[in-house]
């Protein structure tokens, strides 16, 4: 599995950051986790070909998480060489979603299909299965569980405040990708700490942990710190363009 971080920010513009994005790279299938704004230009930054995307996977609908997504479906459209099917999926809305925002833009696709399907029902596909939970944010929500046929798992909280449930959800994962929208303190609306970060991965035992989602004026070395006064495994930061590798042992 090779996870291609395409966007380590917020909703809030940065010269350094592009929105929430993940490119999770498997020997047969290949999804990205959100598709912020800018996502496939951030694709093309890393030498990833966005044809080969086999399925979209978004935690939510806010334009940082899924701005993206119409402009993907539109590159596709326009590549006469694409002729698999594009996945999409996302909360029980995602159907709405679809044909209210990125049909409205795109229109029909003659030369692909496009299947949504309702994540929280589970998704058995090619090498991966997804299991989602709901999780307390502004907009409906999930945080995904990706396991591999090998063994493999890692989950993407996406946007969430704290909630207990997710020490369950989490339970043993390989990789732990966590919202630190800031170090500590009083935690901003539907978002973590990196304080409630470390927790989270200490409680359920993750093998590391990898801390995202950084508004401008958050700094990632705070984050941390905070982090490891409860968690003493491997905690990396993101950053565009970062590569994080994991295979089965």
């Amino acid at each position: 599995m090779r996870i291609t971080v395409l966007g380590s920010g917020a909703c809030l513009p940065s010269k350094e950051r592009g929105a929430a994005a993940y490119c999770v790279a498997l020997e047969q299938f290949t999804l990205l986790v959100d598709c912020g704004s800018g996502a496939t230009r951030q694709m093309a930054r890393a030498g990833l070909d966005f044809r080969a995307i086999d399925m979209v996977c978004l935690s939510h609908v806010h334009p940082d998480h899924a701005g993206d997504l119409a402009i993907l479906v539109q590159a596709l459209k326009v590549s006469p060489e694409r002729r698999k099917e594009l996945v999409v999926g996302g909360d029980r809305r995602i159907g709405a979603f679809y044909r209210q925002v990125v049909t409205e833009m795109v229109g029909s696709v003659g030369n692909f299909t496009v299947r949504v399907v309702d994540l929280e029902k589970g998704f058995e596909g090619p090498q991966v299965r997804i299991a989602t939970m709901r999780v307390p944010h502004s907009a409906p929500a999930l945080a995904l569980r990706l396991t591999t046929e090998k063994g493999l798992s890692v989950v993407f909280t996406g946007d969430t405040g704290w909630t207990d449930d997710l020490v369950a959800f989490c339970r043993g994962a390989d990789l732990l990708v966590a919202d630190s929208s800031t170090a500590e303190g009083p935690p901003l609306s539907g978002h973590m700490t990196g304080e409630q970060c470390g927790r989270l991965a200490a409680l359920a035992g993750v093998g590391r942990l990898l801390l995202s989602h950084f508004y401008p004026a958050t700094d990632p070395q705070q984050c941390a710190a905070a982090c490891r006064r409860h968690y003493d495994g491997p905690v990396v930061l993101a950053e565009d363009l970062l590569v994080v590798t994991m295979k089965a042992s």
